[in-house]
């Protein structure tokens, strides 16, 4: 007999009934394998199962069955197997199971048993004693946390198995406790999806313990049993019922009347009771549903309630119960009062609660017991045991109170100890244990236990004690309570209903709009109807899954769809079914039409490029072919043409767009069609195209970029041979690993050691801002002269790091000059990387489609949202007043309509909640808002309240958003993190953002150094012991308990924290180690230890971060804004390596937390959107330092600053800003180097980053008209006690600066704070009271005013007719402040105070301003009056910082009174914004300063408007440096204590410090003059530019001079010489002489270091005391001089290296040069005559030496570095006699003839000319040579003897006769060669030279590397590290059509004509064989024809 298919389904049932209830026997660590095992087994058990079911059907007894059923399936089996040995196997495995067999069998008769049991048609009884076991299950489980969470599986499973129960599945059912306490994590993915808790489960879910609840049924009993003989039945109410335990004990004997109705709000918990109880009625919902809909049937009609209500806020179902009676934020006090009161007479409610409310001595507590006991006798109380609830650890009170059916008058003297809170000393007994005080310490010793929370009730509950109840007062007559009047949904407003229905109005008001649109046949509503309905489409089916498919069957719709005519809308546009209708799931048809003449060519192809989003040639003809017009492509292009459109490959663009955005990809693409043209006429095109692309872009030479090795965009091979240069030792290959510069394959701790050269760790250092490497070795230590201290080893360090700096940039710039073909791709990298950019103008802007009328968009707020759309994200920097908040809402929508943004999330401050929430109100009155931070309620006075939303409410808006229930959400800043973030995504921010890796990089190259045994020197670490814990550790650890310990037993607890320490620094070293041992490459190393630190760093963020259950990850975030976004600006830490920041600088030394949570939230969401989705708006983006800028844009665009080669803050600032050393004033008057921000540079390049990626506007630009500003400082003389509390706080302050012991500094500063608040008012310092000034202790006070209150309270009486804002801080000043004006007669009603206690919310303060302000009327859309005008209630407003951001006050404002300042200058223009802005009624408005005379407010209002110009300087004027006014005034920041000092204290103090600074700013501005020269000179040259080049540097010569020039003459008096000189074209040098000693240089009123210039032709004589030294200056180099001394022929070369030597002559010079002036230079000092009888003594006399010298024949003349002019009149004058005078022997080149050399004998005015040993007699000589067919090495013996300089090389060709072969077979010559340095002319080893060409040695190279060099010139064209690379390379290189021999400008254009870019990637191809990382053999080097092939590839 076969089974039937309903035999296998029962079959199958039962298996998996097996498989669930063997796992849940087994421990929960087991249940998985036993699991596995089961579904492995499930087919052999599916066939015993239906061979028991066939043996039950056939009638078959248990036993019978069993063993017939293994039988036949053995038989089965034996007769598939194949073979005789499978059958054998098959038998013994059914022998070694079958007693596993039987067992199983067996099961599956019961089961089946159960299964039919369940099926039959009887109903469940539920019996008491089935009742009574829902009660004993629990008891078994609850104190173990394993066994619970076991049990809550085994309930869920069966809940969700959707199989009929029996009592065997109900007693499981009974197992469920609740997830209080446990971990859902951990098991989530067993737990189906749909029974899966929320996430407040684990901190609400304590069910109450069933031995309470049995205890309870049996005192209760008797009232119960009195209440049923009464009135027959008991109605009874459980409102948050769990699963039913209270319902359960209450269901026993005495209880048989009792009718329950069971609330619970958990769908779980609520299932599971139904299912224990279908007996009784079950509502699953909330409580305030459940009340708000049977309230009329439930009032006084209980007869009990017994409740264990939730403990902490009530969440989002506050709104679902709009009683005003019963608004309370606490869900106990709700369900308690809303139960207590729904009691019939003599009715008994039972509460289970925290212990607060009964004992609580709060006002609020006591007012709300005196309430209840009006209306309800407590019969009794009991507190029970803190261990009642396993996990939960809270006391609480159990309470039985007796209706008394109405309301006393006053509340019963016997309860007045009640409402006191003296239960307990009343009821001693009724506390069931022992309580625990953290204040009482002899109770804690007595437990042995310190209470959590500060208490708690020690002991173990048994049982409830007897009792009698606290007699009922007799006499007392209560009035009756009228209920009030049920509120219908109708009535209730629209933002107090449940969210879901405000969602279902909203998308319902849009329906109704979008169906009226497309009814109409107007065009314009078409469009309208097509642009809304995507996101419509998807707004509706979110709905239908919020309401679960079928929003008209939702009852909840239907019910409120009576009342509310939205949600009739709404419900029409779905079927009955749940579909969407046709009418709307269809896109309406709306097509534009195009209007224009059929001959306009411009216009139509203006409509396609709109309406298509492009336009072709061939899509233009195919349209006007439509409209029947001619199409020849010609025609066309010429007419596009004309109407100014550009061709983009295809694609025709008008010309504003086509030349702006980015621009260089459309440079490319017109280069390449000119080069490559489709068709002919398009190559003039793109070439005109191209040339106008190039102007656009305006690439700038290397002289404008000022380059800086330390950029990332620096090629590596240009970095390498100038680190070589620079250190003297040869650099590695280089690499950069994770935004940090090291040698190749050298691990970045190995920079650390010794094995790295130290020229080399400084260096490395230095690229990356790595100042644990950036150190200089014996940093000299400067010795101040006055006081003989000496200078600090910071402070040395400090000033040295930044001459390295300016030596480094100097000398990479010199390089780069010096090696033309590395400048021209560091040129080419820095074009592409900051030109090319032009931002677009936005004009084509459409309103939203959802925009109401109330908002019009100025043309400026239209072009800043279409910006922030065209980028997908900005920061939109709005002045004051400009529209930034509509400019957002405005972008916002458009991101919607067009499907760029689903889930917007607007992060603004609390206090503008509900400000930006109106504007959306105003502009998008559809819109569905969500506001998560504040939730809005009618108080009890009747009145709209808000309050801080609680984390389940938070929890449940976010899920509704996520659903698609809202448009956007808007969360305020203290809540917007609470929104978690997951680990992995924290780690994936660290990875994502360069500043964080760089970080991360330098951390983990820490802790590998640290992991490592070995120290620098490579010897064995000797690790120190650990040091004790700091006195904060303690505090931290021991809290309290730290007073009452000895210092022995703090030393141990220190030391054991400190060995704690070290044992996780040991750990930590085992897994760095561990990891490096486990890799092999250096990289992966690296980026393991990375993984490591960026993993440990984001699990202790993880750990810290406490949030509401709700990850941002899930919920779809795609589009984030953050309101005035300067309030993130803490993100990147500084870190210079010096124990102070440099003043002005405005850093940070740790990222603020707030920061850091939204840029890893920004992080995200660029994520999502592939890079883009952040706008950020702010009025003032940078408040206190340009770093803010940084980042801010890194929260826009997470790489930008990175694409631009600016990683990290320390980039930023190397580029941007200018850091010098000055003398400073210190804090205790000491002057003090310090390094300070001293202005910008490179100025228009920061700029043209932050327009890039910003929108600024200011009033003014956009043509608001503001009112005027009138500020006035008002000085105010301190009162008599005033001034004598400012001295003593002076005194204290004179004191504690010069005390150096810890924290004294920090007390100083204290003191300063407190100076600052006497300048106020004296009592705010003298009268403090501990807990700070509030609105409850003002009033202790006795003399309110002070003459700052005085004088703003006179200001204000003199104007009352208008408005008046006073600021000031601190909230006492605010009562006396407001006091003092209504004694003055302001009336109270009138005035009103903004700070956090008068104004605690957002929705307060936007009430006030508006009261303020008062509110114009409103007029429809015809003009016709909405709502009337409402005058203003309040004439002042005194504030402090809540009102700062948001709050607009500025309608009738006249004055704004600052009766303190602010220390930031952005928050002094927040202050002034609330006034100055458009819409204010007042012309003119005042902006008093009120300043305490001998106070520093004068100082801090100086400083602070000084910082507000100097960040102006960012955006006004096109320099491209500015200076920071603050660092040179007199009124610097650390000057501030200047002004608590007497008038004669500060008159000596200021002169010194004047002349002192006098002579800093001079020293200062002679080296920015000396700084701009230089610069000066380097555009100023011509020689080898093109016409761009020069046009650039012409245009920088002038910006240059300008600033120059401002520097006037008694500081830098050059101007009428040197500048001069270098104007007209003289070559200058420039030395910077060096003070010869350490120190001493101040004492001696010298400068360390003096720049002097020394230029062609130039005469200085010395004069004065010092040395006397006159020379003549004749050939000046890059960096050296030749200098003749008066009466001498000798030319001597100088240098600076050489000034610097002992040498006699270059000490006198250094000397004489160091005090030169101008006056010293020029040739009237010179004497001439002497001086010619003196060189004609001379030239005598070394006439008689030259016959004698045979090395250097004509070195006794001293023309070795004589000018070609004195060479000239040497040879003009003395020639004849030159001659005469050599050696006999000696060859001179001759003029003419066969012989290029004669002997001197030989030669003479009778013989053949020789050659003059001029310049020009060098270059016939060198003519001739070419055609002499001498040998090289003849002609350079020639040339040194006559011109005394060498030959050059290459110019001889194949006819030298050095040989050495190249691979064509033809002859090079070797030898040495003369290439330029950084260091100037070297001759050098080459063995390889032809044709213009030679292999050279790198100078220095030790291996040796080699370079091709251009002979003519000496410059190097590509690098190689074997001579075989270079030779090949070089042969190649003659082959190109190129003359190698002629000179520099000459090879440049024909480079150009070649192609440079392959030319250097071939060089780099050729190199790769010497590389040993390539492993490529020399042997196998490419031949020629190779190379040539590369090179046409690759080019």
């Amino acid at each position: 007999m076969k089974p039937d298919d309903e035999i296998i389904g029962l079959a199958r049932r039962l298996v998996d009934r097996l498989t669930d209830w063997s796992a849940l026997r087994a421990p929960i660590e087991r249940q998985p394998t036993i699991r596995a095992y089961y579904e492995a087994k499930a087919p052999i058990f599916r066939q015993l199962a239906q061979r028991l079911l066939l043996a039950r059907k056939n009638g078959l007894r248990k036993e019978d069955a069993v063993w017939w059923s293994i039988a036949k399936l053995q038989e089965t089996v034996r007769e598939r197997a194949s073979t005789e040995a499978a059958r054998q196997e098959y038998e013994n495995w059914f022998t070694k199971r079958s007693t596993m067999l039987r067992g199983v069998t067996s099961e599956f008769w019961r089961f089946a048993e159960e299964i039919e049991a369940v099926s039959s048609s009887q109903p469940f009884v539920v019996t008491r004693e089935l009742i009574a076991e829902y009660l004993r299950v629990p008891l078994s489980v609850e104190a173990d946390p394993a066994k619970r969470t076991a049990g809550n599986l085994a309930a869920v499973d069966v809940l969700s198995s959707g199989r009929p129960l029996g009592e065997r599945e109900r007693r499981v059912l009974a197992g469920y406790t609740g997830w209080g306490g446990l971990s859902i994590e951990r098991i989530a993915d067993r737990l189906p999806q749909k029974w899966t808790p929320e996430p407040s489960a684990l901190i609400h879910e304590y069910y109450t313990p069933p031995l309470l609840c049995l205890e309870l049924a049996r005192v209760l009993r008797r009232y119960v049993e009195a209440l049923a003989k009464t009135n027959g039945k008991v109605i009874a109410l459980e409102p948050s019922a769990g699963i039913g335990r209270f319902v359960h004990a209450l269901s026993g004997p005495g209880y048989e009347n009792v009718e329950w109705t069971a609330v619970e709000y958990s769908p779980i918990s609520a299932a599971i009771l139904a299912a224990m109880r279908p007996d009784i009625r079950v509502v699953q919902g909330s409580f305030e549903s459940f009340v708000t809909k049977e309230e009329e049937s439930l009032l006084g009609q209980l007869h009990l309630v017994v409740s264990n209500p939730p403990y902490g806020e009530r969440g989002a179902t506050t709104s679902e119960d709009p009683n005003p009676d019963y608004q309370d934020s606490k869900a106990y006090v709700y369900f308690l009062r809303r139960c207590l009161d729904a009691l019939t007479a003599m009715g008994y409610g039972v509460f289970l609660i925290p212990y607060g409310f009964l004992t609580g001595q709060s006002g609020e507590l006591r007012a709300l017991r005196k309430r209840v006991l009006k209306r309800h006798h407590l019969m009794a109380a009991f507190r029970l045991p803190s261990s009642l609830f396993p996990g939960a650890n809270i006391v609480t009170d159990l309470l039985l109170f007796q209706s008394r059916g109405g309301e006393l008058a006053e509340v019963d003297k016997d309860d007045e100890a009640i409402v006191e809170g003296r239960y307990f000393e009343l009821f001693p007994s009724h506390l069931l244990g022992t309580e625990v005080r953290s204040d009482d310490a002899e109770a804690q010793q007595r437990t042995g236990k310190k209470p959590r929370f500060g208490y708690e009730v020690m002991g173990v509950f048994q049982k409830l004690p007897d009792f009698e109840p606290r007699p009922l007062c007799a006499t007392c007559a209560p009035a009756v309570i009228t209920p009030p009047k049920s509120v219908q949904p109708s009535q209730v407003a629209e933002y107090l209903l449940p969210a879901e229905i405000q969602t279902a109005i909203s998308v319902g008001k849009r329906v109704a709009k979008y169906l009226a649109l497309v009814a109409s046949t107007d065009e314009n509503k078409i469009e309208l109807a097509q642009r809304q309905h995507s996101e419509l489409l998807r707004a509706l089916l979110d709905t239908s899954a919020l309401w679960l498919g079928s929003p008209r069957k939702a009852r909840k719709l239907v019910e409120h769809a009576k009342s509310r005519k939205d949600i009739v809308s709404l419900l029409s546009a779905f079927t009955d079914e749940g579909d969407i209708i046709p009418q709307i799931l269809e896109r309406p048809r709306y097509q534009p039409r195009y209007r224009g003449t059929g001959d306009d060519v411009a216009a139509q192809a203006l409509f396609l490029y709109r309406t298509e989003r492009g336009v072709t040639t061939a899509s233009l003809t195919q349209f006007r072919r439509s409209l029947g017009q001619d199409s020849e492509s010609t025609l066309l292009r010429a007419k596009l043409l004309a109407a100014r459109w550009a061709l983009d490959g295809d694609h025709w663009l008008p010309e504003q767009d086509y030349y702006s955005g980015f621009l260089w990809p459309r440079y490319d693409r017109a280069i390449q069609l000119a080069e490559s043209p489709k068709e002919p006429r398009d190559k003039d095109i793109a070439a005109s195209q191209a040339a106008r692309l190039l102007d656009a872009i305006g690439p700038v030479t290397l002289s404008v970029i000022e380059p800086d090795p330390r950029l990332p965009w620096i090629p590596l091979h240009v970095l390498r041979p100038w680190i070589t240069d620079y250190t003297g030792i040869e650099c590695p290959a280089l690499e950069r690993r994770n935004f940090y510069l090291a040698p190749k394959g050298v691990p970045t701790e190995e920079l650390l050691k010794h094995t790295t050269p130290q020229p080399h760790r400084t260096m490395f250092g230095f690229l990356n801002h790595d100042y644990q490497l950036f150190q200089i070795e014996n940093a000299p230590k400067q010795v101040d002269g006055e006081t003989g201290k000496e200078e600090s080893d910071s402070s040395a360090q400090a000033r040295a790091r930044l001459e390295y700096e300016e030596k480094a940039l100097a000398s990479f710039r010199t390089f780069l000059r010096g090696n033309p073909a590395d400048a021209e791709v560091v040129v080419e990298a820095y074009n592409r990387t900051y030109r090319g950019y032009i931002e677009p103008t936005y004009t084509d802007w459409k309103n939203p489609s959802r925009w109401g009328s109330r908002v019009v968009l100025k043309p400026h707020q239209e072009s800043g949202a279409a910006r922030l759309l065209w980028h997908q994200g900005g920061l939109l920097a709005f002045d004051v007043g400009v529209g930034k908040t509509y400019t957002g809402i405005a972008t916002v929508a458009k991101l919607r309509e067009e499907g760029r943004a689903r889930r917007p999330v607007i992060v603004v401050p609390n206090s503008l909640l509900f400000q930006w929430n109106k504007g959306f109100q105003t502009a998008l009155p559809d819109y569905r808002v969500l506001v998560i931070g504040a939730e809005r309620y009618v108080g009890r006075s009747g009145a709209l309240v808000s309050r801080t939303d609680s984390a389940e409410e938070r929890a449940a808006k976010w899920r509704m958003f996520q659903a698609g229930g809202a448009d956007v959400v808007i969360v305020s800043y203290t809540t917007f993190a609470k929104v978690g973030v997951r680990r992995q995504s924290r780690a994936g921010f660290a990875w994502g953002s360069p500043a964080m890796l760089k970080m991360f990089g330098l951390q983990a190259r820490n802790a590998a150094a640290d992991a490592d045994d070995t120290d620098a020197a490579g010897k064995k670490k000797k690790r120190k012991a650990p040091k004790k814990a700091t006195q904060s550790q303690l505090e931290k650890r021991l809290g309290a308990q730290m007073r009452g310990m000895t210092q022995e037993e703090l030393d141990t607890v220190s030391e054991e924290i400190a060995r704690e320490e070290e044992r996780e620094r040991e750990a930590d070293r085992r897994r760095i180690l561990e990891i490096i041992a486990s890799l092999a490459s250096v990289s992966e190393r690296e980026q393991a230890v990375i993984q490591n630190r960026i993993e440990r760093w984001a699990s202790l963020e993880e750990a810290n971060e406490e949030h509401d259950g709700v990850f941002w990850e899930d919920l779809g975030i795609d589009a984030l804004f953050v309101d005035e976004a300067q309030n993130f600006k803490n993100l990147w830490p500084v870190h210079r390596g010096t124990e102070k920041l440099p003043k002005y600088l405005g850093g940070i030394e740790s990222p603020s937390q707030r920061a850091l949570d939204f840029a890893i939230r920004a992080h995200l969401v660029r994520q999502k959107n592939g890079g883009s989705g952040v706008y950020l708006l702010s009025a003032t983006p940078a408040k206190n330092s340009p770093l803010e800028y940084f980042s801010l844009l890194s929260l826009v665009d997470g790489d930008a600053w990175a694409r631009l080669g600016i990683t990290d803050t320390s980039d930023f600032i190397a580029r941007y800003l200018k850091i010098e050393r000055k003398l400073v004033l210190d804090t205790d008057l000491a002057e003090v180097w310090r390094e300070v921000v001293t202005g910008f540079r490179n100025l228009l390049e920061l700029k043209d980053i932050l327009f890039r990626f910003s929108e600024f506007r200011t009033a003014q630009e956009v043509g608001l008209l503001l009112p005027k500003s009138d500020p006035q400082t008002i000085k105010v003389p301190m009162g008599t006690e005033q001034a004598k509390v400012h001295e003593g706080l002076l005194n204290n302050y004179r004191y504690l600066i010069t005390d150096r012991s810890a924290g004294a500094r920090n007390q100083a500063l204290g003191s300063l704070m407190q100076m600052s608040l006497v300048s106020l008012h004296p009592a705010l310092h003298t009268q403090r009271p501990k807990e700070g000034w509030s609105k409850s202790n003002w009033n202790r006070v006795t003399e309110i005013s002070s003459p700052k209150l005085e004088y703003i309270a006179s200001e204000v009486m003199k104007k009352r007719r208008c408005g008046h804002i006073i600021f000031g801080e601190p909230v006492g000043f605010h009562y006396w402040m407001r006091e003092l004006l209504v004694q003055k007669g302001v009336p109270r009603e009138r005035i009103a105070i903004l700070n956090a206690e008068e104004a605690p919310t957002a929705l307060r303060r936007q009430v006030i301003a508006e009261k303020f302000n008062g509110t114009p009327a409103i007029l429809d859309e015809n003009g016709n009056v909405e709502m009337e005008a409402i005058p203003p209630e309040y004439d002042v407003v005194i504030a402090n910082s809540v009102a700062y951001e948001g709050i607009d006050l500025h309608i009738r404002t006249c004055i704004v009174h600052h009766g303190d300042l602010p220390w930031e200058p952005a928050t002094l223009q927040q202050r002034n914004g609330r006034a100055v802005r458009q819409g204010n009624t007042q012309a003119v408005i005042g902006i008093y300063y009120y300043i305490s005379q001998g106070s520093i407010d004068a100082a801090r209002l100086t400083i602070i408007l000084g910082k507000l110009r100097w960040m102006k300087d960012i955006f006004a004027g096109a320099e491209r440096e500015t200076n920071n006014p603050a660092a040179g005034s007199e009124l610097s920041q650390d000057e501030l204590v200047a002004f608590l000092y007497s008038e004669t204290e500060l008159s000596t103090l200021r002169a010194q410090m004047a002349q002192k600074r006098e002579i800093e700013d001079r020293r200062a501005a002679r080296r920015r003059a000396w700084t701009l020269i230089k610069r000066i000179y380097e555009h100023h040259g011509t020689k080898g530019k093109s016409a761009v080049e020069l046009g650039q540097d012409d245009h920088a010569t002038r910006e240059l001079l300008k600033q120059l020039r401002e520097i006037p003459s008694q500081t830098w008096p050059w101007h009428g010489t040197l500048l001069k000189a270098v104007l007209d074209g003289y070559a200058c040098a420039f030395f910077d002489l060096v003070w010869r000693t350490q120190s001493g240089w101040e004492a001696a009123g010298e400068e360390r270091v003096v720049t002097v210039a020394l230029w062609e032709r130039a005469v200085f004589v010395s004069s004065g005391d010092g040395p006397q030294v006159s020379f003549q200056v004749g050939v000046v180099g890059a960096d050296y001089v030749s200098i003749r001394l008066a009466e001498s022929i000798e030319w001597v070369r100088v240098d600076q290296p050489s000034l610097h030597t002992d040498d006699p002559l270059m000490t006198s010079l250094h000397a004489a040069l160091r005090h030169a002036t101008p006056e010293q230079f020029g040739p009237q000092r010179w004497n001439a005559t002497v001086d010619k009888l003196a060189t004609e003594q001379r030239l005598t006399e070394a006439l008689a030496r030259l016959a004698t010298t045979t090395l250097d024949p004509l070195g006794p003349l001293g023309m070795q570095n004589a000018p070609d002019a004195w060479r000239q009149m040497v040879w003009d004058s003395w020639g004849e006699r030159i001659l005469s005078s050599l050696e006999r022997t000696l060859l001179v080149p001759r003029e003419s003839g066969p012989a290029l050399a004669l002997p001197a004998f030989d030669l003479g005015p009778k013989h053949p000319l020789p050659i003059p040993f001029t310049e020009r007699g060098f270059a016939r000589f060198v003519e001739r040579a070419k055609q002499s067919g001498s040998k090289w090495s003849e002609l350079n013996q020639l040339s040194k003897d006559w011109f005394q300089r060498p030959f050059p090389k290459g110019v001889l060709g194949k006819e030298q006769p050095e040989n050495a072969k190249g691979q064509d077979g033809q002859e090079a010559a070797a030898g040495t060669a003369v290439v330029k340095t950084g260091k100037g002319e070297v001759s050098v080893e080459a063995p390889w030279i032809k044709g213009g060409l030679a292999v050279t040695r790198v100078p220095d190279s030790d291996p040796a590397r080699w370079n091709l060099t251009h002979s003519a010139t000496g410059l190097a064209l590509a690098h190689f590290l074997t001579t075989e690379t270079a030779q090949r390379f070089a042969e190649w290189a003659l082959t190109l059509p190129m003359d190698w021999t002629k000179s520099e400008e000459q090879v440049r254009e024909q480079m150009k004509a070649v192609g440079y870019k392959g030319f250097r990637k071939t060089a780099e191809w050729i190199a790769t064989w010497g590389d040993p990382e390539f492993a490529r053999p020399k042997t196998q080097l490419p031949a020629v024809p190779q190379i040539q092939r590369y090179f046409e590839e690759s080019d």
